[in-house]
Formats: structure tokens, C-alpha cells, sequence
């Protein structure tokens, strides 16, 4: 098994990799502590799968969980699906001794962690992500997050969120054998990003071995799990609040986050963060002289993945530049880009040219 341990601030939390973790789960839980119950709020497409094999482990080792299932939609990920997390955790008297483990993608790691850092002032919480978006990129860091309605009335992506440490994550690979293969892609593209920001070989490596990985051969990715994992970790550790270089996550995402507003193009986060690369690579190339070879090598990588590089549909640029001022990642109504000099070499930029802004749009196929 491999382990990686995440130091957030003071707090610690063990990261676990290893095929079958689901089943070995209780004997990590025992390592945590004692809790008087446990509490499972489980994605509601993976009830008789994956939630019914971490159930099966605690209850043979003489654990009865309390599961809730939970319908991992984004226009779901609001207040109200948080509250009847809430009611549940009520009506079975959960308190501060009791652990909540969030069994799910990205989103539903997100909303449980949330509901979790503000119930009874938060309770203890562990992340069990079973899709390679949410091992690689969503369960690590602390981050929970829920949307919410802006003035527009609009759904906003991730406007309120904390920062709450589990207490340890668990990733059992053999959870990814079972996804749809458009959402096992949709994680690929924020593996893209890890190389992209800090690891050339990791590029290289995703080139050499986009074959293996479409295919999920076990050890390559194990390999691309914890590379991942290890990359976003580091990120992590030298700012833990985001205040400075954990921005560097952001590359792609004030573009992925405009396009993931717009219904018609009904593209997932992962999906939408893959075109959005594409978009930031060209803004880099024009601000920031970003090679066109780099800019070429991150389009071909990433339709070698099957991921989409260009808008699926012509998208006038007025609604994206609309959707990006909504973006929290905006600084004093500045849009805040995270652009690349080189592989590995990322920086934070918040005066980039709109005429720039506007021809990386174009690049992606937005239309005047």
C-alpha cells in the first residue's frame, strides 16, 4: 500500500493507495481512533456496488454504518441537498464522536465535506473518493465547497466552501474499473495540469503512456495515482489557506469554470477543465511567450486522453467574458489567470491583456 502523508498546517492526513481498500477500509478506520458510530453519505449510483463493499467490510468487523445516499448532481450541490445530509445526521443523533466518510466523485466528496465542517461545529470526516477526478484533485487539500445562486440567477461554482482536513483518504483504484470511461477521462485532464505545473517527465510520461492509461492497466495507473497525488500534495503543504502558490491549481479553471455555466454544452468539470488548458496555454503563449510547440504538445496530449480541446459548440465570447467575471478566483474585479512560461514553470497574473483574453477564447471556438 502506498501512503503519502499531507501536512495541513498542524493537521495530518494519511493518504492511502492501494487496490481493494474498500474492503481493508475498517482496519484504517481502527488506526484513526475510536468512534462510536460511523456514517457513510454515499453516491447514490454506486449504493449496490461500491458503498455495498465498504458496508459489507464494517459490519463484518462489527461496525453497523448509517448510510445516506446522496443524488452527485451540480445543480444539486447547494444548501438544500447539504441540509438533508444534515436531517439525516439529526434524526440519527450523530454527534462530534461520530465519523462521516464521503463516498463519491469530486462532488460528493465536496458537499459531505462541507456539511461536515459545519455540522455541531464540525464533526470527523474521512474521504474515500472512488473516481480518478476526485483521488487525483478534489479530495486533496482540505478544500469543501458548495454552489450557489448569483444575482443573475445563475448557478455559481463553488461560492462557499471551507477549509476542513480529513482525517485520512483513502483511494482504492478498483473503483475506477467500474466508471463510465467518459468520466475516468474527465480525471485525466487534471493529471494533465499536475505535469503541467510542476513535473516536465510526468508530461513526458503521459504522452509515452496514454495508451496504458486508457486502457487502466494496474501498474501504470497506480503510478499515475500517486505521481498525481504526490504533486498536489506538495502544491498544498506550502499553502494550505491559499494565499499564494496553491493558486498555481487553478491553470485552466477561470476558463473550465465559464464554460461549465453554460447549459448547452452540458460538459462535465474534467471535461471543461481540458478545454480550458487548451484556452490558458494560448493566453500563455500570447502573454507570457509560451512556446507554440508547448501549446501544440498540451492540445495533442490531451486528445490522446479522448478530451475535448476545442467548445463543443460556437459560444459568443460576451456570454464566456460574462460567466469569467462571476469567478471567485477574481481579484478586486480583476480576472486572476494562472499562466505558464514553460512546463513547470507557472505564475499568477492578473493584468493580462483583453485583447489577449479574447483571442485565447477564439482559440478554444468562441465566436464574436
Amino acid at each position: 500500500m502506498t501512503t503519502r502523508i499531507l501536512h495541513l498546517g498542524s493537521a495530518t492526513c494519511p493518504i492511502h493507495v492501494h487496490p481493494n481498500l474498500l474492503a481493508d477500509a475498517p482496519a484504517i478506520i481502527k488506526s484513526l481512533g475510536c468512534f462510536t458510530r460511523i456514517f457513510i453519505a454515499a453516491d447514490s449510483a454506486i449504493l449496490s456496488t461500491h458503498a455495498q463493499t465498504l458496508a459489507s467490510a464494517l459490519t463484518s468487523a462489527g461496525i453497523t454504518p448509517y448510510i445516506h445516499a446522496i443524488t452527485a448532481e451540480e445543480s444539486r450541490k447547494t444548501f438544500e441537498q447539504s441540509s438533508t445530509l444534515i436531517n439525516f445526521l439529526l434524526d440519527h443523533h450523530c454527534s462530534r464522536a461520530d465519523l462521516l466518510i464521503a463516498l463519491g466523485g469530486g462532488l460528493l466528496c465536496d458537499l459531505a465535506a462541507f456539511t461536515a465542517s459545519i455540522f455541531h461545529r464540525g464533526i470527523k470526516l474521512l474521504l474515500a473518493p472512488t473516481t480518478l477526478l476526485a483521488m487525483v484533485d478534489a479530495s486533496i487539500g482540505g478544500k469543501t465547497a458548495l454552489n450557489y445562486p448569483l444575482p443573475d440567477h445563475s448557478l455559481g461554482k463553488n461560492i462557499l466552501g471551507t477549509f476542513y482536513p480529513p482525517l485520512a483518504i483513502i483511494a482504492d483504484p478498483l473503483t475506477l474499473t467500474t466508471l463510465p470511461l467518459q468520466v475516468f477521462r474527465a480525471g485525466l485532464a487534471e493529471c494533465v495540469k499536475h505535469a503541467l505545473l510542476a513535473d516536465p517527465a510526468h508530461f513526458t510520461s503521459l504522452r509515452e503512456n496514454a495508451a496504458k492509461i486508457l486502457s487502466q492497466d494496474p501498474q501504470t495507473l497506480s503510478h499515475l495515482i500517486s505521481t498525481s497525488i504526490t504533486i498536489k500534495s506538495a502544491i498544498v503543504e506550502q499553502d494550505p489557506l491559499e494565499h499564494s502558490i496553491r493558486a498555481h491549481l487553478n491553470l485552466g479553471h477561470t476558463f473550465a469554470h465559464a464554460i461549465e455555466l453554460i447549459p448547452q454544452l452540458n460538459l462535465s468539470h474534467g471535461y471543461a477543465v481540458s478545454i480550458g488548458l487548451c484556452a490558458a496555454a494560448e493566453l500563455s503563449r500570447l502573454s507570457a511567450h509560451l512556446s507554440p510547440t508547448h501549446v501544440a504538445s498540451i492540445q495533442q496530449l490531451l486528445a490522446s486522453f479522448n478530451l475535448p480541446t476545442r467548445l463543443p459548440a460556437s459560444i459568443p465570447l460576451s456570454q464566456l467574458l460574462t460567466n469569467m467575471a462571476h469567478d471567485k478566483k477574481s481579484s478586486h474585479a480583476r480576472l486572476r489567470f494562472i499562466l505558464l512560461r514553460d512546463i513547470a514553470q507557472p505564475f499568477i497574473s492578473d493584468n493580462v491583456s483583453p485583447d489577449h483574453l479574447r483571442s485565447a477564447l477564439l482559440f478554444i471556438g468562441a465566436s464574436e
